[in-house]
């Protein structure tokens, strides 16, 4: 059995079943031709790989974005003005699992799906593969809206591209044009803008937040409803919008918008459905409730704008929206806390999120998030050798409770990868991908692994993709300048520091003492070559917490990104002999902020003392 990472397309014919019906002898003939003179031929120039033949259809292999695209493009191009054939494909992207048998892997059952989706003559692909291309390849796609797939946990965002030549009036064009009014008429498409916090502390922003994202959850159980996602509709926070204007710029029928105010145990939620074509409210109401009913709020609203949208809801549905991982309002505050606090990586933002996560664990013990919460927390401060505990056993405590929670499955696959058990990690990493491909958890864990293992490109995908889905957390687009420097791509390396420095100062503006913030935009100031504020960043962070072995590790990376080696030795002399050895000595590896160090026989050394600890770690036996 192999595993590797690609793009992958799939194809197949158009109304296949009723051309055999018509001509079965002609249609195998056709559709050979097509295989042997068109569609194989280009696939080879493009260096893809033909992995699986059906009788009607292919799937395939490509090792970056642009060649997948580009060869699909270039195939239905070729068969534009051909009168018979009419493929459909479907581009998605992750890791395949070979064997003799067959082929596996969410990638590879999404791009099977989506290319059951495209119309015929056109190409269908994933927001994923789509972010990946540049905008001269982004040319002629358009965005189709999210699809529920079959089987597939979540929407998939998708774009979609025709050739301009297609002939009119074939059966095809028929199929294309019903499918087409099918997914128009699919129901109401929603954007939940994020609730305004009006309350008078500013630190209560985390409730506001957690208020629109269940809301915005809730909303897509209804498979009548296209919800735009969490991380587009957060890219409207804190911003002054004309509601029609955006409504007719992303094709939306409606618009909710609302304000929470939090003031001890009491909460007001004012909320309204808003239409989207007039600019008018259809719907309106002001709860004023305790927040022991806080869950009861969240249904009323929910169900309050499914009538406002005159859809009905099934039982299934009713009861998914109801489903609530804890019942406890003050579990679920506390949670909403420790999970800001998780989005730093510094050892004080860890030990706060493993606190609250503990104390919301104490109210409900069977609180599954909560558990996720801690286990990714544990192993932050593990890895600094700050815990003795390496959260495995709280990742598997939520995975107890609930199997399918793509939380739990990433924090597990965190774990295991700082034991350094990275084959056990990356087919949980693979199985939360395809439950929530959405979640900046998710998405940043993953592509946490593939640095450490050496698969930058796949760590660009996945942590550009956090980057969009958390407009502020600062992990994942504070780590991407590595990956982009590690692949040659020096422009958009100094493109990710900038955008990182854009966050860190962003962060400072509300917390001066934020030594993740810090930290974190003291690496990208260094790579910037600004070199004083590099300094007087890194200096600061220190002064908030000196205990923090990740701050001298960093301060060591941005001394060698500046050139002053022996600094950045005195510093890595400080901590590595004090870090989990496990978690260190593959990050080591692979950090290019280090490559300066590599040939000094005293870097050496602190590498193979560092390396022998590794070795000797007592890790726990596979399970």
């Amino acid at each position: 059995m192999s595993r590797r990472f690609a793009f992958i397309q799939a194809a197949d014919v158009a109304d296949y079943s009723w051309m055999m019906a018509q001509d079965e002898s002609a249609t195998i003939a056709l559709v050979h031709e097509l295989r042997d003179r068109l569609l194989e031929p280009i696939v080879e120039r493009h260096e893809g790989e033909v992995l699986k033949r059906m009788g009607d259809g292919w799937i395939i292999a490509y090792p970056s974005v642009a060649s997948s695209v580009l060869a699909a493009l270039e195939i239905q191009n070729g068969l534009a003005e051909h009168p018979k054939t009419r493929l459909r494909m479907g581009i998605h992207m992750g890791d395949i699992v070979h064997d003799e048998a067959d082929l596996y892997g969410a990638g590879v059952n999404i791009a099977c799906r989506l290319q059951t989706e495209a119309p015929p003559g056109g190409v269908l692909i994933s927001a994923d593969v789509y972010n990946q291309l540049s905008a001269k390849q982004t040319q002629g796609f358009w965005d189709a809206g999210t699809f529920k797939l079959k089987n597939i946990p979540r929407p998939i965002q998708c774009f979609q591209w025709r050739p301009e030549r297609l002939a009119v009036g074939s059966r095809s064009d028929e199929i294309s044009a019903i499918s087409a009014e099918k997914r128009a008429n699919t129901g109401p498409k929603i954007l939940v803008l994020p609730f305004n916090n009006t309350s008078n502390d500013t630190d209560q922003e985390y409730f506001s937040d957690g208020i629109t994202e269940d809301v915005i959850t809730d909303l897509s159980k209804v498979a009548a409803l296209s919800v735009i996602a969490r991380n587009t509709a957060f890219t409207f926070k804190g911003r002054a919008i004309d509601v029609a204007e955006i409504a007719q710029r992303m094709n939306l029928t409606h618009v909710v918008e609302g304000s929470v105010r939090k003031s001890g145990s009491r909460i007001r939620i004012n909320a309204q459905l808003v239409d989207g074509a007039t600019g008018h409210p259809i719907w309106a109401d002001r709860f004023d409730r305790d927040l022991i009913d806080i869950f009861d709020l969240q249904d009323e609203i929910t169900q309050a704008i499914v009538a406002g949208l005159r859809v009905r809801l099934v039982p299934s549905e009713r009861e998914a929206i109801q489903s609530r991982p804890t019942d406890n309002p003050a579990a679920y505050e506390i949670y909403l806390q420790a999970r800001y606090h998780h989005t730093r990586l510094d050892r004080q933002n860890y030990a706060i999120a493993a606190r609250l996560a503990q104390q919301a664990l104490e109210i409900d013990p069977n609180y599954d998030r909560a558990w996720a919460q801690l286990a990714i927390s544990q192993t932050g401060l593990y890895g600094l050798s700050a815990s003795a505990e390496h959260g495995l056993e709280a990742a598997e405590r939520a995975l107890a409770l609930n199997p399918d929670l793509a939380e739990a499955l990433a924090a597990k696959a965190f774990v295991l990868a700082g034991l350094g058990r990275f084959d056990e990690a990356f087919v949980l990493h693979e199985r939360s991908l395809e439950l929530d491909p959405e979640s900046y958890d998710v998405r940043f864990l993953y592509g946490r692994s593939c640095f450490q293992t050496g698969r930058h490109h796949d760590a660009i995908m996945h942590w550009e993709r956090a980057a969009e889905l958390s407009e502020t957390a600062l992990p994942a687009i504070g780590s991407l300048s590595m990956c982009y420097t590690a692949t040659g791509q020096h422009e958009k390396a100094l493109d990710a520091a900038r955008r990182t420095v854009k966050r860190a100062e962003h962060a400072l503006s509300e917390n001066s003492s934020d030594s993740y913030a810090l930290m974190t935009g003291g690496g990208a100031l260094a790579k910037l070559g600004e070199a004083e504020r590099a300094k007087q960043w890194s200096l600061r962070a220190k002064a908030v917490d000196p205990e923090d072995l990740s701050i001298d590790f960093n301060i060591a990376c941005v001394m060698a990104t500046l050139g002053e080696a022996e600094t950045a030795l005195d510093r890595l002399e400080t901590c590595l002999p004090r870090v989990d050895p496990v978690t260190f000595s593959v990050w080591v590896k692979q950090d290019p902020d280090l490559d300066s160090l590599r040939d000094i026989p005293r870097f050496q050394r602190l590498v193979r003392d560092l390396d022998a600890r590794a070795a000797d770690a007592n890790t726990l036996p596979a399970d």
